[in-house]
């Protein structure tokens, strides 16, 4: 059975990451307009669901990880495209057993270099490939998962606590149209 690609279910999570890290927006939200605005399949909406609910899950952890990774820099120093592209890859890897290691890698440095710059690809796969090497994907072994890669599904991660709201409290506003924060697709003129 073959698998379609996630491509476009990675990269509508990154854009959500995105939002949520620079344009601080609800990542509820967020990545329900990106779904609809991609429409993207049942089967995809839920992979990037879960993508982006893992980073939320895993976040601290995640840095953590990074952070050891990037020599002189901080992770607030990137660029929000690349911290975004590396947080979503750096789950996949951590925490959704079933990827193949060298597929999130690729993935992330398609999506790196399309939606940043082409040293950003170069960037990513040295900080991915490092991360690999720490991580239990280092002797990666398909014929040890209980069922295939390509059917295996991602464990489902602890959905965060809903943040309480104060007695009284009204409904929130609406989101506003997320136009200022989403990442603009390259030219044809700008890409190689």
């Amino acid at each position: 059975m073959r698998v379609r690609s996630r491509r476009r279910a990675r990269e509508v999570a990154m854009q959500t990451l995105y939002g949520v890290d620079v344009g601080r927006v609800r990542a509820d939200w967020a990545i329900e307009d990106g779904i609809r605005e991609a429409q993207l399949p049942p089967d995809l909406a839920d992979y990037a669901r879960r993508l982006v609910v893992g980073v939320q899950t895993h976040r601290e952890e995640i840095d953590r990880r990074l952070s050891d990774l990037l020599e002189d820099w901080s992770l607030d120093r990137l660029s929000a495209v690349d911290r975004a592209v590396l947080r979503m890859a750096a789950c996949e890897m951590l925490h959704f057993p079933g990827i193949p290691p060298l597929v999130t890698i690729d993935e992330a440095i398609d999506i790196a270099k399309k939606f940043s710059t082409a040293e950003s690809g170069r960037f990513v796969n040295g900080i991915l490939a490092r991360l690999m090497e720490t991580s239990e994907k280092a002797n990666w072994d398909p014929s040890q998962l209980e069922t295939p890669p390509e059917e295996e599904e991602p464990p489902e991660p602890e959905q965060p606590e809903p943040e309480e709201e104060p007695e009284g409290s009204e409904e929130p506003e609406p989101i506003p149209e997320p136009t200022f924060w989403r990442i603009r697709e390259p030219k044809e003129s700008e890409q190689e």
